[in-house]
């Protein structure tokens, strides 16, 4: 089941999408230079707005994306966007319930290319070990890299889990940290499984 997030998203979809910060958009912004012209299997959890879509897109990134979207305004604004790509799937899912088979079947194969979650995984209200779960479930899946991100600040109205806290997850879900781009204070956390 989705989670229902009220309003907050109604103010980015009147803007077309574009997502909350330069810190945001910036860390799309170094993903898409690093897989640009390198066509790739994407899971993204939490596309939002679908900003960083539209630039992985521009950058020649996409083979097969397949984005998990808790936000049902959200999905319905992708799917109307994206409705002329064969190669782009948006699905309405809360991503900690995500099964793994569904994901396989969609690339047709055991593993993705990269999965990006990018300032996600604090918004939603789990316990930790929900989201140690998960991001056991994500190592699984990963052929080559995550792309992870979190707000660099301690808890605050987006959830209860903290940036320093999401670090240790990582690490303990079987990531190595393999480089660290950092804008304005925000670091983008490129890891291997």
């Amino acid at each position: 089941m989705a989670i229902n997030y009220g309003n907050e998203y109604k103010k980015y979809l009147k803007r077309k999408g574009r997502p909350y910060s330069d810190a945001h958009r910036s860390k799309y912004r170094v993903i898409a230079e690093l897989l640009k012209n390198k066509p790739a299997n994407i899971l993204e959890i939490g596309p939002g707005t679908g900003w960083g879509l539209k630039r992985l897109l521009k950058k020649n990134c996409i083979k097969k994306y397949l984005g998990v979207e808790a936000v049902k305004d959200c999905v319905d604004f992708l799917n109307k966007q994206f409705k002329s790509y064969s190669n782009i799937k948006i699905k309405n899912k809360d991503w900690i319930d995500y099964p793994v088979k569904k994901i396989k079947e969609y690339f047709l194969e055991d593993k993705v290319d990269f999965v990006l979650c990018i300032e996600v995984i604090e918004h939603n209200p789990y316990d930790l070990s929900n989201y140690l779960n998960f991001l056991e479930k994500i190592q699984r899946l990963t052929k080559r890299n995550l792309f992870y991100s979190t707000p660099n600040r301690e808890a605050d109205s987006h959830g209860k889990l903290t940036h320093n806290e999401s670090i240790e997850l990582i690490k303990k879900a079987g990531f190595q940290s393999t480089g660290v781009v950092t804008w304005r204070g925000t670091p983008l956390y490129i890891c291997n499984p």
